[in-house]
């Protein structure tokens, strides 16, 4: 704030505290109240002019033509929130639909993506998968296959392509994860794909844990697999409840 007799940036703080007393209504001592340096821009180092972005957090929209290429914008829509608020990657295509990113990664980890696949999760992945689910599935087949092998979904994608699941947009290598962790888990071996991603990336060519937006990618596919058993099983019980409906009425 300003003091409006001295025009001096001031700041409110208590030099010590006030103990009451009782029996006479009143406090101990009075509050001293020292006034320096607290000016609704001080964060700013009192230029909000200059640092209009203190603590670096931004939107990032990456905006596509027609042709494939690439423009990047910023954008900072915090409001209430903006606490709360990290760092955002987004897609924009030709006709104004916004798709948010994964991670910084799914934007930069391939320079040469111009294209989203939005209906991967109906094609593409069910392709992958139906023909992955065709063989027989063990822990053995798991660990000779999953580097390399038919269960490595990252090197069938394509690295000039986004894919959508959800609605999140995924790199190839993201979204091999997102398949692999959903594959595991549809034959029953989520709880141990967290380990076997951890042990291939710090024995396979990487030599290092796997960073975070792999994490997401990979629960994000486990928990696709858990909203696939939800569905079958409300299925389930909607066609039980019905045939129940039917006997009681006839």
């Amino acid at each position: 704030m300003t003091d409006i007799l001295t025009k001096k940036e001031v700041s409110v703080w208590v030099k010590s505290p006030r103990t009451p007393r009782p029996p006479l209504l009143r406090y101990r001592r009075n509050t001293c109240l020292c006034l320096t340096n607290a000016g609704l821009f001080h964060y700013a180092g009192n230029n909000p002019v200059r640092y209009i972005d203190p603590d670096g957090r931004i939107d990032y929209v990456y905006k596509l033509d027609d042709k494939g290429n690439k423009t990047i914008t910023k954008e900072n829509d915090w409001g209430k929130y903006e606490f709360l608020h990290f760092d955002s990657y987004y897609v924009e295509t030709p006709d104004g639909t916004r798709y948010k990113a994964n991670s910084y990664e799914t934007v930069t980890l391939y320079k040469n993506w111009s294209r989203i696949d939005t209906d991967f999760l109906n094609e593409k992945f069910r392709e992958l998968i139906n023909t992955a689910d065709s063989k027989p599935t063990d822990i053995v087949r798991i660990f000779k296959q999953s580097l390399g092998g038919e269960l490595d979904f990252k090197t069938k994608l394509r690295s000039d392509t986004l894919y959508l699941a959800g609605s999140v947009l995924y790199d190839a290598n993201e979204a091999g994860n997102f398949m692999w962790a959903y594959f595991l888990s549809k034959k029953g071996y989520g709880p141990l794909q967290g380990i076997l991603a951890q042990g291939g990336s710090l024995l396979g060519n990487q030599h290092r844990p796997d960073e975070w937006h792999d994490l997401k990618a990979r629960y994000a596919g486990v928990l696709y697999n858990g909203k696939e058993v939800l569905q079958k099983i409300s299925n389930t019980v909607r066609n039980m409840w019905e045939k129940i409906q039917n006997v009681v009425q006839d």
